[in-house]
């Protein structure tokens, strides 16, 4: 891969996320986590699928004596397992639920060595809200900033050691529901969010030149019925229920009833650029 220095990356990045967030109509996307229910169930997901955390655990090098910045933490997927590895976590997590929830996993599952920064990191304030330097920074599928090359360089602002960030590569099959909905409910083209691929070109004219892998990863949902799993849909769809059906016809070759359960096993394209910050 390599980027044509006629082209500015990060105004590709910028673009595609605002035309995302327009043919979605979706403001912040910290407001889709707004309140603590919504928090709890995506951590209930994600602790469907601990694979993932932990093939991504074995990913970093730290020491007991590391300290971590966590970008987009959430409800503490990396951060309350590293915080029992090292001295120090900084957890930025913007979004109301998710924080609350953090910080009461870290109250209950940590040796109180997390410090919770709710804000987005385009607003964090590097001396007030931060205490730098970070022998290991982390975004994981937390790069929702429309200026990347701004965020990146306030990242190895702080970071004297690695930096490491996980984005998407192709369409996943939420975004595929789109693609195919979208323009039947709300009547114009639904846009993806850009991929891994103009993340490593904003990267090259950076003059950053990562470690670049590819891995296939798996997410499974479990819904008690066909009908929640089309609620769900139907909410991202931000439609009434009037469209079911055709949500419906596209859940249900994906799910599989399994336990008295329907699992949708999702598998995706990921991508992990990692490098050491020299700055």
């Amino acid at each position: 891969m390599t980027a044509d220095s006629d082209i500015n990356w990060n105004e590709i990045w910028k673009n595609t996320f605002e035309d995302h967030m327009i043919s979605r109509s979706q403001g912040e996307y910290a407001l889709m986590w707004d309140t603590k229910e919504k928090a709890e169930k995506y951590l209930q997901m994600m602790e469907q699928n601990p694979d993932r955390v932990q093939k991504t655990l074995t990913l970093f090098s730290f020491s007991p004596d590391s300290r971590i910045l966590d970008i987009g933490a959430g409800p503490g997927t990396l951060s309350i397992p590293l915080s029992g590895k090292v001295k120090h976590v900084t957890a930025v997590e913007p979004a109301k639920g998710m924080a609350e929830l953090l910080k009461e996993r870290s109250q209950k599952e940590t040796r109180g060595n997390i410090n919770i920064v709710q804000k987005r990191w385009e607003d964090i304030d590097i001396q007030k809200d931060l205490t730098p330097p970070y022998d290991l920074v982390i975004a994981s599928y937390s790069l929702v900033m429309p200026d990347l090359k701004q965020a990146i360089e306030n990242m190895q602002k702080v970071c004297s050691g690695e930096i490491w960030l996980f984005w998407m590569a192709g369409m996943n099959s939420w975004e595929n529901h789109m693609k195919k909905l979208w323009p039947v409910i709300h009547g114009k083209t639904f846009t993806s969010p850009p991929k891994a691929d103009v993340l490593f070109n904003v990267l090259y004219q950076m003059n950053i030149y990562p470690n670049v892998s590819f891995t296939e990863m798996g997410h499974v949902k479990s819904f008690s019925s066909i009908e929640e799993a089309v609620e769900e849909t139907r909410k991202n769809l931000n439609c009434s229920p009037d469209y079911d059906n055709q949500i419906k016809e596209l859940l249900l070759p994906e799910l599989v009833l399994q336990d008295g359960k329907y699992i949708n096993q999702e598998r995706y394209k990921s991508v992990c650029f990692s490098w050491k910050n020299e700055a």
